[in-house]
């Protein structure tokens, strides 16, 4: 709400007010609606500077913020509604309303006739400016509310190998999470090397746990000694006739099993390693002597130096063993 009333803010409002009307769980008839006291605007200035936003652009970026009048509505908005209705009072009183699939149309969407919704507009009416914002059929909101959505919730968040929706979005900020854990504890040793240490053997909790920062403190950098984002590129998973062939022409080359539809996971530090990649340097990006997945800064390093690297490393992958790896790291801009 704090983000929908920031984008609603026209110049100089002296005073917001917020409202949200959940009709049910699905949201298809749900608002929110920002009202202000500010200039407002007239006609044009709505049309050119406030709503003239790319139809196709969903993502919320910086040259797609019409804020030049403080109303701010952009295309990320469509994150979480399927409309954005603005009414606006200056010269006279106008109203508008861009539809994601329909672009602006002057269509006024079904809350409209709430009875909140309607005493604002005969109080803005009254008043000489103002603007009210509303944002209706708030679907895609619904997709994310909490857990109590029961099983769908797994599948909205869009959970896999190293990915989810929080990954590929720039929408979704985690403030907690709630775990539900098992009363008896078994531990789960599917790593090689805790498999190693502990199989043959009864394990306690504290053990497991001190073994597993060994392992990352013997492999990871120091973060704060040297700047990195833990591994950089994903396990590439092919398929088993694939893996086969590669297999044939390198034997060595280790796999696992990760379900029943044939698939296998190759470890990427493994093709970095046999490509000579461990402690490589260009300028002050660099692997890590520890693990070749680890992509380091030295200290001067750009985003730009670290994604060069980072694409000579892969390409050096795909032109020996026809594999693509694909970054773990979220990118912010490069």
């Amino acid at each position: 709400l704090a983000e929908l009333a920031d984008n609603s803010i026209t110049h100089n409002a002296k005073n917001i007010w917020t409202y949200m009307y959940w009709s049910d769980d699905q949201g298809k008839d749900s608002f929110i609606m920002v009202i202000d006291d500010g200039d407002g605007m007239n006609k044009n200035e709505l049309l050119t500077k406030a709503l003239n936003i790319p139809k196709d652009e969903h993502v919320d970026k910086g040259e797609n913020d019409h804020s030049v009048y403080g109303l701010g509505l952009k295309a990320g908005s469509f994150n979480h509604c399927t409309s954005i209705t603005i009414i606006t009072k200056k010269d006279e009183l106008i109203k508008k309303t861009l539809n994601l699939n329909d672009g602006i149309t002057d269509n006024m969407p079904k809350c409209i006739e709430h009875k909140f919704v309607k005493k604002h507009l005969e109080d803005l009416n009254s008043r000489k400016s103002g603007t009210i914002v509303l944002w209706s059929d708030l679907d895609n909101l619904t997709k994310l509310r909490a857990s109590e959505r029961g099983p769908n919730f797994y599948e909205d968040c869009g959970f896999s190998y190293r990915d989810s929706v929080f990954k590929n979005s720039n929408r979704y900020i985690v403030f907690s999470v709630l775990f539900n854990l098992n009363r008896r504890w078994e531990p789960n040793l599917n790593h090689e090397e805790l498999f190693k240490k502990f199989s043959n053997n009864k394990v306690k909790v504290g053990d497991v746990f001190d073994e597993v920062c060994n392992l990352r403190n013997s492999k990871l950098p120091n973060t704060k000694e040297q700047g990195n984002a833990g591994s950089f590129f994903k396990n590439p998973i092919i398929s088993k006739d694939d893996f086969n062939d590669l297999n044939s022409k390198f034997p060595d080359m280790p796999a696992y099993n990760i379900d029943e539809k044939g698939e296998v996971k190759i470890p990427a530090a493994w093709l970095l390693d046999e490509l000579g990649w461990r402690g490589k340097r260009v300028g002050d990006a660099a692997v890590s002597h520890k693990h070749a997945l680890i992509i380091i800064n030295n200290g001067n390093a750009t985003g730009k130096d670290i994604m060069n690297l980072a694409g000579e490393m892969s390409a050096t992958v795909y032109d020996r063993y026809g594999i693509s790896l694909k970054p773990e790291v979220k990118i912010i801009d490069s």
